[in-house]
């Protein structure tokens, strides 16, 4: 791969991030939506996501993928040759707004230039959020805090992160 080329896959074992199935739980009660990406063909952007970015640069190119590690064998996996360090893609899965909600997330951080992975939660905006972010390069996990496109650590922790695992 491309020392110039990023690539994320965004897996879900049971929620949020990207990936297939995405169950969602309501917190305080026992509902639960289930997002099924196979329901879109490979090599598409999956239905229902709209995508945007925080930050400076393109894009990027969101398109399912068959990877056998993740739920359904079917991720949502994130191409970028675009270099700018403010630069956060977004996945926003239209469907569902909601409070409380309990989340299982699996990412998968693929070699390339940005080791980095994550989701983002009580989204109000794309550029209003808090995001969870693993770093392979770093070894840690961060929760941020983005307010009007910036963003500020709010938690860090040392963690066992790794790419193409």
């Amino acid at each position: 791969m491309s020392s110039s080329l990023t690539r994320s896959l965004a897996r879900l074992a049971t929620i949020v991030g990207a990936a297939a199935p995405l169950a969602l739980g309501n917190a305080a009660a026992e509902d639960v939506t289930t997002i099924d990406l196979t329901k879109s063909a490979i090599g598409s952007p999956p239905s229902d996501f709209e995508f945007h970015r925080t930050g400076q640069g393109d894009l990027g190119q969101w398109t399912l993928v068959r990877d056998p590690t993740a739920a359904e064998g079917v991720a949502i996996e994130h191409v970028s040759t675009d270099q700018h360090d403010d630069r956060f893609p977004l996945a926003i899965y239209q469907p569902i707004a909601a409070e409380n909600l309990e989340v299982k997330v699996r990412l998968k951080i693929m070699p390339g230039l940005s080791l980095t992975a994550g989701f983002a939660v009580s989204l109000r905006n794309p550029n209003s959020y808090y995001a969870i972010s693993a770093n392979a390069f770093e070894q840690r996990v961060d929760l941020l805090l983005f307010t009007d496109g910036k963003a500020q650590r709010v938690e860090s922790a040392e963690a066992d992160v790794m790419p193409d695992r």
